[in-house]
Order: C-alpha cells, then sequence, then structure tokens
C-alpha cells in the first residue's frame, strides 16, 4: 500500500515516495509551511489544490468512474469518497482534459532527439476544433447565419448513432382497427439500446404526456399497449412481439426497412415512426370522464410532448390494400448487444458460490450441499444501500436496489448474461441457520406451488376450462451460499450481510411496467375478483384447489406477482399455511391449521360466483393420496427417473358412468407416467 516515507500518511494513487505536500515543504521558511499545510489534499494521489473541497480530486474521480474493476478498499474507507465517485458525473470536456493530462504523463520524461513529438490524439481532436472554429468565424463574417448552420450540421453527425422515432399515442374502441390520435413526441434512441428499454421509456413519457391533457384517464402502462409501424396516418400495421421484445433499436430500424416500411433515404437518416395504441376501456372505466364519448369521437387538440398542437385528430382507419407477413427475415447479428441489460449500476462485487441441489419428488422437496460443488461467479450491485433512502422510484431504478419486501431487501445481481434478483433477509440480527432456514422454506413453497398448478392446470384443460396462464418464478432460480471475500475486500461496507442467498430471475419493474399485483391476502382470498378479471379468478381457483389437493394440509397465501416480459403473470416470495400444530416449527408467515380453516370459510362465502371452481366442481373433488396401481413401462429403471407426480401426490378420483355389468373404473391423477413409489 502507497505510504508517504515523510508524513506516513496512506496514498492509493501516490507515483512517488514523497507526496506532493511534503514535497513542497522542502527549503520553506516556516511561516511558508505553515500555508502550505492549510491547503486541502486530494486524500488519494497526495496532489494539493487550492480549491478542493472534495476527499478526492476530479482526475482520481475520473479514474474510478471509468474503470471497470471494482474500487479500492482503501479509497472506500475514506468518508465521503465512494458518494463522490458515484455521484460524480464526467462531462466530454472532463474527459478530454483528462485524457490530454494522461497523454501528457506519458511523453512528458521522453528524450529529445531534436524531432517533433507526435502530438497526444485528445490535444489534436482539440486542435482541429480551434481551427474549425476560426474557419466558422470568418465565414460568419462573410455570410451572417451560416455558421449557426454548420454548427448544426457537425451536432448532426455527432448524433449519428441516434435513431429518430417519431411516437404517437392512439385510442382504439371495439374490434376495428380504428383508431384516433391523441398525443405525439420525438424521441432519439442509441442506436446499440435495447428496444423493449427504448419502448418502455417511450410509454413512460407518453404517459406523462397524455396524463397532462386527459387526468381523468387511468395510467398507460406497457402491458396495455399495443405496437403498430407507421407509413403514415391512414397505413399502419401490427408489429410482432418480438420485435418489441428483443433485439436493439439499430435491429428495430433494419426491421422497418426490410418490410418495405421506410424508405432507403428514411433508412440511412435513421427514422422511423411507432404508433401506441391503446383501448379506451382501460382508459376509462365508463362515459364519465371520458372525452371520447361524445358524438364526434374526436379530441379538440392533438396533444404533444412539448405543447398542444392547433391540428385536429384525424380519425386513422386501416388500409384498403392489406399489408401481409413475409416469414423471411434478414439475417442479423446473433450475438447479445452493447446494451442488453435493463439497469446499469456504477460498480458491482464479484462474488464466488456454491449453489444447493435442490431435488423436487412431487410435493417432497429437498435440500444438500453435494461434496466437490464446483464454484460459480455472480455480480452484485455495490450501491444497493443507496437505495434504502426512501427516493423516488425514478431515482431508486437508476442504482442497484430492486425493492424492500415485509422481510428481505432485493438487490440487483447478474450470473452469466442473465439480470437476477437477489433477496436476503432484512433483519441482519437473524442468526445465519434460520435466515438459510428461511430462504429454503420460500424456494420449498415455490417449488410445490408450481407442482401444484401443473396438476390445476392439467385438471381444468380435462373439464375443458382454458385459463389464463400464472407461474411461479422458480425457473432458473438459484439457492445458493457466497465464499467469504478476500481480506481488505470492500464488501465490509458495501456488501451482502448474509452468506446464503436466493437468486430469481429479474422481472421488468421500470415506470412503464405495471406495479406488483396483489391477488390474496395473508388471511383470506381478499375482495371478491371484479366479473371481467379473468386471472384473479383462476388465482382464487387455484387457492381452493390446493387446499382440496392437500387435503387441507397447505393453502398458498399472500400471492402476488408480476408480468414478464412476454406479458404473463410471475408470481413472487408465496406464502403458506400448514397443517402443522407446533408453532416453532413453522415459518413466520404460517399461521397454522386454523388459518387454513379460515382461508377456506372465507373463500367458500364466494366460490359460487367463481365460474372456475363451478366448473371444476372445486368443493365436490376428491383426491386418492394412494399409489398408482398400474405401472406404465418409461425404459427407465432408476425410480428417481419417474415423473415427480405420483411420488406421495394425491390422484384425483374420477368415475365414469359404465353398464351396470362393468365394474367402475378408478384411475390416477391425470398425465401420470412411471411406477408407483416402493411401499414403507
Amino acid at each position: 500500500m502507497p505510504i508517504c516515507a515523510d508524513c506516513s500518511e496512506v496514498f492509493h494513487g501516490l507515483e512517488t515516495s514523497i507526496c506532493c505536500k511534503c514535497n513542497l515543504l522542502e527549503g520553506k521558511s516556516e511561516l511558508e509551511k505553515k500555508a502550505i499545510r492549510e491547503k486541502p489534499q486530494c486524500l488519494c494521489c497526495g496532489i494539493v489544490f487550492s480549491q478542493l473541497v472534495d476527499p478526492l480530486c476530479k482526475g482520481c474521480c475520473n479514474k474510478f468512474a471509468k474503470a471497470d474493476i471494482s474500487i479500492p478498499r482503501a479509497v472506500l474507507d475514506v468518508q465521503g469518497a465512494f458518494e463522490q465517485i458515484r455521484d460524480y458525473k464526467t462531462s466530454d470536456f472532463t474527459l478530454e482534459i483528462w485524457e490530454i493530462v494522461q497523454g501528457h504523463k506519458q511523453t512528458a520524461s521522453d528524450t529529445r532527439l531534436g524531432l517533433p513529438r507526435a502530438q497526444n490524439t485528445s490535444l489534436a481532436k482539440i486542435t482541429a476544433g480551434t481551427a474549425q472554429k476560426k474557419k466558422l468565424d470568418a465565414l460568419e463574417k462573410a455570410v451572417p447565419g451560416i455558421g449557426k448552420g454548420m454548427t448544426r450540421i457537425q451536432e448532426m453527425k455527432e448524433k449519428g448513432k441516434r435513431v429518430r422515432m417519431t411516437v404517437t399515442l392512439a385510442t382504439s374502441e371495439g374490434t376495428k382497427l380504428t383508431m384516433v390520435q391523441v398525443a405525439r413526441l420525438s424521441y432519439n434512441a442509441e442506436e446499440d439500446a435495447l428496444i423493449y428499454d427504448v419502448l418502455g421509456t417511450v410509454v413512460e413519457e407518453m404517459q406523462e404526456c397524455h396524463a397532462s391533457h386527459f387526468p381523468t384517464a387511468a395510467k398507460i402502462y406497457r402491458s396495455m399497449v399495443k405496437f403498430y409501424a407507421a407509413e403514415s396516418v391512414t397505413k399502419y400495421f401490427f408489429i410482432p412481439a418480438i420485435r418489441t421484445k428483443s433485439g436493439t433499436v439499430s435491429d428495430f430500424l433494419r426491421y422497418y426497412y426490410d418490410q418495405g416500411i421506410i424508405t432507403k433515404p428514411q433508412f440511412e437518416s435513421k427514422a422511423l415512426e411507432v404508433r401506441l395504441a391503446v383501448s379506451l376501456s382501460e382508459l376509462y372505466s365508463g362515459p364519465e370522464g371520458n372525452p371520447f364519448s361524445a358524438l364526434s369521437k374526436r379530441p379538440s387538440r392533438l396533444a404533444s410532448g412539448k405543447a398542444p398542437s392547433k391540428a385536429t385528430a384525424v380519425m386513422a382507419s386501416a388500409s384498403s390494400s392489406r399489408r401481409r407477413s413475409s416469414a423471411w427475415r434478414t439475417p442479423v447479428n446473433a450475438g447479445p448487444p452493447a446494451s442488453q441489460f435493463a439497469r446499469h449500476p456504477p460498480t458491482f462485487i464479484e462474488y464466488k458460490f456454491r449453489r444447493y441441489t435442490v431435488e423436487a419428488f412431487g410435493t417432497q422437496v429437498t435440500f444438500s450441499m453435494l461434496p466437490g460443488t464446483e464454484q460459480e461467479t455472480i455480480l452484485v450491485a455495490t450501491d444497493w444501500k443507496s437505495g434504502l433512502s426512501g427516493k423516488t422510484p425514478a431515482e431508486i431504478y437508476k442504482t442497484g436496489f430492486i425493492g424492500q419486501g415485509t422481510s428481505k431487501n432485493v438487490v440487483y445481481a447478474r450470473f452469466g448474461n442473465e439480470e437476477y434478483a437477489l433477496g436476503q433477509s432484512r433483519d441482519e440480527d437473524l442468526s445465519a441457520a434460520d435466515h438459510a432456514q428461511m430462504l429454503q422454506a420460500e424456494v420449498r413453497n415455490m417449488r410445490v406451488g408450481e407442482f401444484v398448478r401443473k396438476e390445476f392446470f392439467t385438471i381444468a384443460l380435462e373439464d375443458e376450462l382454458f385459463l389464463l396462464d400464472f407461474r411461479f418464478n422458480i425457473d432458473g432460480a438459484i439457492l445458493g451460499v457466497l465464499e467469504p471475500l478476500e481480506v481488505g475486500h470492500i464488501s465490509a461496507s458495501l456488501g451482502l450481510p448474509f452468506a446464503d442467498f436466493l437468486a430469481t430471475r429479474y422481472l421488468p419493474c421500470g415506470a412503464a411496467d405495471k406495479p406488483i399485483q396483489k391477488f390474496t391476502g395473508n388471511e383470506d382470498c381478499g375482495s371478491p375478483p371484479d366479473p371481467n378479471d379473468a386471472l384473479t379468478f383462476a388465482i382464487h381457483a387455484f387457492t381452493h384447489f390446493t387446499m382440496m389437493y392437500t387435503k387441507n394440509n397447505l393453502v398458498f397465501c399472500d400471492l402476488q406477482g408480476m408480468y414478464d416480459r412476454e406479458g404473463n403473470m410471475v408470481l413472487i416470495d408465496p406464502q403458506s399455511h400448514s397443517s402443522e400444530h407446533d408453532s416453532s416449527k413453522r415459518m413466520y408467515w404460517d399461521k397454522g391449521p386454523k388459518a387454513i380453516e379460515h382461508f377456506l370459510e372465507h373463500h367458500l362465502a364466494v366460490c359460487g360466483k367463481n365460474y372456475i371452481c363451478s366448473k371444476m366442481a372445486m368443493q365436490s373433488m376428491e383426491f386418492d393420496t394412494e399409489d398408482p396401481t398400474t405401472p406404465t413401462a418409461t425404459g427407465y429403471d432408476d425410480p428417481q427417473s419417474r415423473s415427480p407426480s405420483i411420488c406421495r401426490s394425491p390422484a384425483r378420483k374420477r368415475q365414469k358412468t359404465v353398464n351396470t355389468d362393468s365394474a367402475v373404473q378408478m384411475r390416477p391423477a391425470p398425465m401420470r407416467i412411471g411406477w408407483p413409489s416402493p411401499k414403507n
């Protein structure tokens, strides 16, 4: 660690044996030494600056802001250094000056051989800019006004890597493609940015614009929007979901050109138009407050991103010449885009971890750490604690902090090219054993919940019910133990408080995405669903099914979730009540058998109004917990290769109407495959 040989102070960025201040003190009088000692000094490189007010100088901030490695512990131990680096915003001018300084430091001590020294690239850039400015000044004197135009051209060249998007918001009504334009704005997007994230930002800005003109309308979320490619006011066609959810802005622009939506000059100028269509029924619950309920069906003004336009809205209809889709697609680069992630925290801690082996056979879930388990690597955002200070959602989204539940803090992490939400307990006084037990209980809930959910959907299909899909966020989940970090690592102040962690797939949670949606409470199902809310009907029926399937030994509660990028509901952080009478053996959320009984009573009061429960005859549904009696050969002798659904899980009793001279046929639960479980 660099230490000044004179004052014995530690400076991580010290490049000489003596710091700058000690060097200045040599040969000075006592009065001069006193004045020098009072001058502020960078606590990293040791250079003295008369106007320095922060612990680090601008040069050190630039260095750490541009680095792709973790910030050294010695720097972060300096009070206020991390906050200064985090909040430091590098400008183009600052970076150019910094590059000049670095280039000069590398060549200042070169031996002079009479030959002209090569000019620093950044200095050459600035010199060329000065020469260009002189030319513009001369032209401005000769032809007034020309300099401003040429400056504008130069600015457009520098923005050549951006795509100009003209975005229109339109409302639709009924099944016809009849739309009314209500708002319009422009947006410049980086070519290498993910189109999914860019469209999310566009939806957010359009929502703000729309709300300022139509305050009675509901908030616009991405899931409410359908995207159309627009050639003109009256010519547009639907964009497939895969085009709005994957790829970069550059790929999106190429798709427009390949489909003939834009011309070659438009493609070269990087300009396109997108139409966002939202159903009126989602914006307004009734005719009250609906500005489109009058006979004209058109707004008085077209809302703009800057100010209302004088142009009236134009009624658009589908083009008489129907555009058809082609299966041909121009090959695109299959590699990941440069900006493939939804969030970009400033720095990460690289953790090594070992993964638990989780085995699920039916409703039985076991955890083990096998000997010789290989280490893997996960990156965890370092600035997640800054999101705990109660900032606005927009500010929190810029950090590595995702959110806070009743028991856990959730932090942004990356595993390979996948984004994850890493959870650990909020209570740092919780013992390591209790913390690990809590995470395992949550994984067990999701594993069992996903298994029972599949059984629920299978039986629903047999009863000719086609339900809105939902699932638990267990696919790709990681339950692991972090390895201790190296001595002197920054984890002491920025890292995670526990070794055990649970990481699940990251779900979109920006301002344009719908917030967490709750379906049931902890004690009961909550209020009956709206008649048009098919998803809540399905989840309430699922909780009823769980109680019937487990013979009132288990019920899932506090069910809540978010939509993934495909628009499917994903349930997160589920809780449950069990039939365990001993409260010391239950998790904090488990209220035992009485809670199950209360949950069932509350649901049965409105069960008859749930069309799914009625169609599946849920109240009279019975299951047999005995193993199937007729094995079906699968070609495998290993019992663990059997279908998990037959291992100590119930089979639904089905009785068919048959002739009186034949025996009643019984069969196990649907889609059973494999041999019966061995008898104990």
